[in-house]
């Protein structure tokens, strides 16, 4: 009885340490394509994009700007940012922005359907008022799907016709941002990027089961 004991306390904790980072479901989406004459004429990354998966039908979905070569990438103007949904039909929430350069970010509009250059059709795309002035450099809301079934957060977006789930269309903004004057649109090109409870998951799932193998082979000697 004592042997059956020890091995139950130690199974039990790895499965609520299981659970627990099962409850976090995110993805990253690494914006790192520019496209040819626009914001492809510098250096990359661009920006970031993570889904949080909150049920079956919704998710979080929130866009930030990366720095890189002295470059920061603000999010403005038409196409501003881009989904690429796996769902027939959706709705979204309050869009939330804010800018590190004290811009006043948006207002935002539903631009539909529509071509963000040279990456294809992205079935939700969200127009930004204006341009530097009115950027943002994040970007969250919340989507609804109104029949879905996402299992994961890497089911709530998929590829479009070119293989890409998310795009952005704004400006690179060297220093403090006083100027801007190369725009343009960029995408992902790598596959989402687990959370690290994702991984977490996954080496707890691997430590019981070695745990279950090492008592096996214990009970067996």
């Amino acid at each position: 009885m004592k042997a059956r004991s020890f091995v139950l306390v130690p199974i039990a904790a790895a499965a609520m340490a299981f659970s627990s980072v099962a409850a976090a479901d995110s993805v990253n989406y690494l914006l790192n394509l520019g496209n040819s004459g626009g914001l492809g004429a510098v250096a990359g990354p661009y920006a970031t994009a993570e889904v949080d998966l909150l049920s079956s039908t919704s998710a979080k979905i929130s866009f930030d700007s990366l720095s890189q070569g002295g470059n920061t990438f603000i999010m403005a103007g038409q196409g501003a940012f881009a989904v690429n949904v796996n769902a027939n039909s959706w709705s979204f929430g309050t869009i939330n922005a804010s800018s590190s350069f004290g811009f006043s970010p948006g207002p935002f509009s539903d631009g539909g359907a529509a071509n963000e250059d040279g990456f294809g059709s992205f079935n939700q795309t969200f127009d930004s008022f204006d341009g530097r002035q009115h950027s943002s450099t994040h970007i969250d809301f919340l989507l609804t799907a109104s029949a879905a079934n996402w299992a994961s957060a890497a089911d709530v977006l998929k590829g479009n016709s070119g293989g890409h789930e998310v795009a952005i269309h704004g400006f690179a903004c060297p220093g403090n941002c006083t100027d801007a004057t190369l725009t343009g649109y960029a995408t992902d090109t790598v596959s989402a990027i687990p959370e690290p409870e994702t991984y977490a998951m996954l080496f707890a799932g691997l430590g019981l089961m070695g745990f279950v193998a090492r008592r096996r082979k214990l009970s067996a000697s």
